[in-house]
């Protein structure tokens, strides 16, 4: 059976800290696309910035069913930079830790990464300390279009979802083209939706 982790990122687009209304429609718009097929599961990454953002709604209220990676985003700087990796990592933790889950007052489980700038030896070495997988060594990211022809041929896939290239979005009540043709195809092809984690 096709298997099937969707990845939305936002941590691209969140380079500070800002209150941006049309990325957080964007955001959920994927989501709840996918829920109106039922499938309620997949990775979002998030960022510091993100939890200074709209975008923190969104990380609360999915939560319970989504699994939140971690970014090395820092306001658009490379965690490398840093001479201590793992104190920078481990302050972004901190705050996506603050996105309780919904209704529970209980932080979410964070075990995964995925690098959105250059890495080095010290990344990795500070992402074990903090017990998280980096999510390319499980598979490799392929772009939503491309996702869509593989699903179709029956493959496994890891798609990667930048919210920087989706189309303007009227938010929760929208039936999200872009994602309608994912779950069309996914759905024709029996396919089995996991978070990252799980692929």
């Amino acid at each position: 059976m096709t298997k099937v982790a969707v990845i939305l990122d936002s941590g691209r687009v969140l380079s500070e800290p800002y209150t941006d209304l049309v990325l957080y429609h964007k955001l959920e718009s994927v989501v709840f696309t996918m829920g109106k097929y039922g499938v309620w599961t997949g990775s979002i990454v998030g960022t510091w910035a993100a939890v200074q953002s709209y975008v923190r709604a969104m990380l609360i209220r999915v939560s319970q069913h989504w699994e939140i990676l971690l970014s090395d985003q820092q306001f658009g700087e490379s965690i490398t930079i840093y001479p201590d990796q793992y104190a920078k990592l481990n302050e972004t933790l901190r705050w996506l830790k603050k996105c309780y889950i919904c209704s529970t007052g209980i932080p979410p489980t964070i075990v995964s990464y995925l690098p959105q700038g250059d890495t080095n030896e010290a990344t990795y070495d500070a992402l074990v300390s903090l017990q998280i997988f980096n999510i390319l060594d499980r598979a490799e990211l392929t772009p939503l279009d491309q996702a869509i022809a593989k699903i179709r041929d029956g493959e496994d896939v890891l798609v990667y979802i930048n919210a920087k290239d989706l189309p303007n979005s009227g938010g929760y009540n929208t039936s999200y083209a872009p994602i309608v043709e994912l779950m069309e195809a996914a759905k024709a092809a029996g396919a089995t939706f996991v978070k990252a984690i799980d692929f």
